[in-house]
């Protein structure tokens, strides 16, 4: 049993009812369901932004938000929760409708989320390229520290890089109470930094959007 007659009847978003009914018809695993997704929507004139094993992001034409379909249970799903509970912080994504159960047969999931830019500063890119590594060395008990000790134990080793410079020293401090916001004690879940998993608003603000796996 689906909630696709809730998503027919969701105006906003009409383009989901056919997307859904893919998913619906489907008749193979979770991943093969997005995956066949994904092959729709390239033959469409919607707009891929990104795939995986997990899920897919994709941008209906003339619409100014995004959509992602996904499976229940993975990092993503556990971030959406987290998101959902701190609309408040500027540097989550803006969720517009979701998340819900949109297949309970194969646990997939959809989520409507404001549109997002590329990352443009290579300062702030080269910072999330040292969290990557410097998360590597974190542990549950280093979240309690204060920011500063958080600093230093992450840049140790990069002082001669450009990231330790003004514009990524300032992302940092910006960015770490989000971060900490998405740590968990559930030992399956990692975090998942890449330049790839932020993206920007218009007016400049860094946005994490996908920071699990």
């Amino acid at each position: 049993m689906t909630i696709l007659n809730e998503l027919r009847g969701f105006r906003n978003f009409p383009e989901l009812d056919i997307l859904i009914q893919s998913l619906v018809d489907n008749e193979g695993s979770s991943m093969a369901a997005i995956l066949d997704l994904k092959y729709h929507l390239e033959r469409t004139n919607y707009r891929v932004l990104g795939n995986g094993l997990y899920g897919i992001t994709f941008q209906p034409p003339t619409r100014n938000y995004v959509i992602k379909i996904y499976i229940r249970d993975s990092g993503y799903d556990a971030a959406t929760r987290i998101m959902k509970k701190n609309q408040h912080d500027p540097h989550i994504p803006k969720i517009i409708w979701g998340p819900a159960t949109v297949n309970h047969q194969r646990d997939i999931k959809a989520i409507v989320l404001e549109q997002l830019l590329p990352l443009k500063s290579e300062a702030i890119r080269d910072t999330i390229h040292y969290l990557r590594y410097g998360f590597d060395k974190i542990e549950y008990h280093d979240f309690k520290l204060d920011l500063v000790s958080a600093e230093r134990k992450i840049f140790s080793n990069f002082k001669s890089d450009p990231a330790s410079g003004e514009i990524g020293m300032q992302f940092f401090k910006d960015i770490w109470p989000t971060l900490h916001k998405f740590y968990s004690k559930d030992r399956s879940l990692y975090f998942d930094l890449h330049p790839g998993n932020f993206m920007q608003r218009p007016d400049g603000t860094v946005v994490v959007t996908d920071p699990l796996v």
